[in-house]
């Protein structure tokens, strides 16, 4: 049984749409930035040691490739299906939602309505798209009882809310490198401070100092 999130790919990687190679370019760099942070977090907090992190990104490539164009075609498809179809929201289908994030995150409505704004007008793009991809998925035979259902990890939903808080007016369909790539401050902070900052809450003399040398040489 495939989940809501392979058909969505597949229905992606069919649809007829022209991406400009800048676009796909940017979620590579994205993509290499996350990827960059991951390994460095991991080497400063005494995981898994990359002495050739470049290498190791080189070694990737195609397959980085193929996430990037994947993420740069998914939000011209989205915006596509939203404009041909004519999808729009209702503020019952809002309220639905919030109900649902709320159950979710084991928190009330009022609480998220603070969050999102009382109108939710932050969780509009989110209902969009998935409405979208409803369809997209509809449209391949498919219903939600033929679907695996997926769980999404703690951890990225509040990654998620925190994407959507930073940029709370991005268009349905919006790519995620069209605000995060215009500030490389942010992905220094990512990268290089974040890091740090968990080294500091743990009180590890040693890596704390291992850290500050690599960002002085940053």
């Amino acid at each position: 049984m495939p989940t809501r999130e392979d058909v969505w790919k597949q229905f992606v990687a069919n649809y007829e749409i022209d991406v400009p190679e800048s676009a796909i370019q940017n979620e590579l760099e994205y993509i290499k930035a996350a990827m960059r942070h991951a390994m460095t977090y991991d080497t400063l907090s005494g995981g898994e040691s990359h002495p050739f992190l470049q290498l190791e990104l080189e070694e990737q490539a195609s397959e980085l490739r193929a996430v990037a164009e994947f993420e740069a075609k998914a939000p011209l498809v989205l915006k596509a299906i939203i404009a041909g179809q004519a999808i729009d929201v209702t503020p019952e289908e809002l309220e639905s939602e919030a109900r649902a994030v709320a159950a979710r995150q084991a928190t009330t409505v009022e609480a998220i309505k603070q969050f999102f704004g009382e109108n939710l007008c932050m969780l509009r793009r989110d209902v969009l798209e998935n409405k979208a991809i409803d369809w997209a998925c509809a449209s391949l035979g498919y219903t939600a009882e033929d679907l695996q259902p997926e769980e999404v990890p703690q951890d990225m939903r509040q990654a998620v809310a925190v994407e959507d808080a930073v940029s709370p007016g991005a268009e349905p369909g919006a790519s995620r490198t069209q605000d995060a790539s215009q500030d490389p401050r942010e992905e220094f902070v990512r990268s290089q401070i974040a890091p740090l900052l968990h080294l500091l809450y743990e009180g590890d003399e040693a890596r704390i100092e291992t850290a500050v040398q690599a960002i002085l040489g940053a």
